[in-house]
């Protein structure tokens, strides 16, 4: 996808395939350098960018990083065992935004930026406001190293289980406490055994409807919890014929949703 297409295109939520490799969209801000020109940057799941460059027809692709460099920086560098030689410097605003608050509009930054000669790159920035460092370090990706899915992978496989009769082995019942983060779950919570999800662990469920700890479960997929900034949709399962509004949905499992940016898919 060139970055002409890319640029209409975009928007929160959405999945970029890079390199084999998926993504969340989580925030889309429009920069306008100090020339007029402008460029988009996405924030995306663990902690990635993708930067765009119209005239050059590529993106940047690069995590964040912490690096010992301070200013005034140098015209070369050393990191990552790689010799980065300086490119340029810019100063940026944000105009729009769209998604999670990760820059607002009307924050700005500068930065700097490196190449070494097998491509990687390194980019050092500091945020105007807060005076914030945010380097981030990654490589050049070209248009057909990037495709843009309509919808996240997970959602995809939940839809197709929308008003299906299904089995949930519930693996955390009803008032039990999570392993690792200590929350009690205040509904039963499984998955459905034999189909994986993207995260390569069998599709999660909300079994809701009981008010009794579970083992097995048996009903009807009545909507899914879709995660916005997340790609780890969840099965909402009840019993046949029984009747939940969407915002019951939501309040029911808060106790562990509220962490996400949710919304419910029917």
């Amino acid at each position: 996808m060139n970055v002409a297409e890319f640029q209409t295109k975009i928007k929160p939520n959405l999945t970029l395939s890079i390199t084999k490799q998926n993504f969340i969209v989580q925030e889309v801000v429009k920069f306008k350098l100090a020339d007029g020109r402008f460029y988009l940057k996405c924030f995306l799941s663990d902690n990635y960018v993708l930067a765009d460059d119209l005239a050059k027809n590529i993106f940047l692709l690069a995590k964040e990083v912490n690096t010992p460099f301070k200013q005034p920086f140098a015209p070369e560098l050393d990191f990552a065992d790689k010799k980065f030689k300086f490119l340029y410097n810019a100063h940026a605003v944000a105009e729009e935004i769209m998604g999670l608050e990760i820059f607002k509009k009307g924050d700005s930054e500068s930065f700097w930026d490196y190449q070494a000669t097998d491509g990687a790159y390194l980019s050092l920035g500091v945020v105007d406001q807060t005076n914030k460092r945010l380097d981030f370090y990654g490589k050049i990706i070209t248009p057909n190293q990037l495709n843009l899915l309509t919808e996240s992978l997970s959602l995809t496989l939940a839809r197709k289980y929308l008003g299906q009769e299904l089995e949930i082995t519930i693996d955390r019942p009803l008032g039990t406490k999570h392993p690792k983060h200590g929350f009690i779950y205040e509904t039963n919570y499984g998955f459905v055994k034999g189909v994986l999800a993207p995260d390569g662990e069998e599709l999660d469920a909300y079994y809701l409807g009981s008010s009794k700890p579970l083992e097995q479960a048996r009903g009807v997929c009545i909507a899914i919890a879709h995660r916005q900034n997340d790609d780890d949709d969840k099965l909402i399962v009840v019993p046949a014929g029984f009747q939940i509004s969407d915002e019951q949905i939501r309040s029911a499992i808060n106790f562990q949703e509220k962490w996400f940016k949710t919304e419910i898919i029917r």
